[in-house]
């Protein structure tokens, strides 16, 4: 497995991770303002940057063109 799959798994599973706890405290009346809640989606946004960021510099150019990116 190369870098950027690794960079894209690790967002996803990061944004999902996000997702249960938000679900799972939501369900048990126990939302509270945390960090823990911010957390997850910063982790998922730094590494789909960094994933984005490497895609771009493998093609030399905005690396939005098809649905793996």
């Amino acid at each position: 497995m190369d870098l950027t799959r690794l960079l894209l798994l690790l967002s996803t599973l990061a944004f999902v991770g996000g997702l249960v706890h938000a679900i799972v405290t939501l369900r048990a009346g126990a939302w509270k303002e945390s960090l823990w809640h911010l957390l997850p989606m910063a982790t998922g946004f730094v590494f789909q940057c960094a994933f984005l960021y490497l895609r771009g510099q493998a093609h030399g150019r905005c690396p939005l063109t098809n649905l793996f990116e």
